[in-house]
């Protein structure tokens, strides 16, 4: 029987630097994305089709905001981290090129923000599957927390699909846009 010796790493000091320097820029576009979907949610607290949908839209930007600050602190921490992700402020200022170009501007419709919610989070909920069992002790900490949260974005969004499939061919044609 095989024995498989598996380190792990509590501090980013004790990863060999190109190991440091592929998570930090990992993580960075992880953080930025979070963020930015976060913001985008934001703006439809106020806009969404019905209050329990704009309920759901405050919980689900809350939690994207609060992925995104969990690994920022995490980077913080990284040898060579840019003074910007250092800062407290960084969510609150400045261009984020490590998030996908579709986070950059507003959602035109609710259904814009299903179909980023349906895609763009499920997609980035993959990656961050993928470091469950990171030999890097912090970011599998705060994996943990996320994927238990996304699991629930996930059966929103699904259940938006639905109902808007529901709603017939224009609809899903719109959709699919």
């Amino acid at each position: 029987m095989a024995t498989t010796n598996t380190a792990t790493f509590n501090t980013s000091e004790s990863l060999n630097p190109d190991l440091a320097g592929a998570l930090l820029q990992f993580g960075r576009s992880l953080a930025e994305t979070k963020y930015a979907l976060g913001s985008r949610l934001s703006e439809w607290v106020t806009g969404a089709p019905a209050m329990e949908a704009a309920v759901a839209a405050a919980a689900i930007t809350q939690d994207e905001l609060g992925h995104a600050r969990s690994l920022f602190a995490m980077l913080r921490e990284f040898p060579g981290a840019p003074d910007e992700v250092k800062t407290d402020t960084y969510m609150q200022t400045g261009p984020l090129p490590y998030s996908p170009g579709i986070l950059a501007h507003p959602f035109a419709s609710w259904l814009d923000l299903i179909a980023a919610l349906y895609l763009l989070d499920q997609a980035v909920t993959t990656v961050i599957r993928s470091a469950r069992e990171s030999a890097y002790l912090p970011l599998r900490q705060r994996v943990a927390k996320i994927l238990q949260e996304e699991h629930f974005h996930a059966i929103y969004s699904k259940g938006w699909v639905a109902h808007i499939a529901g709603q017939g061919r224009a609809a899903r044609e719109r959709m699919q846009k």
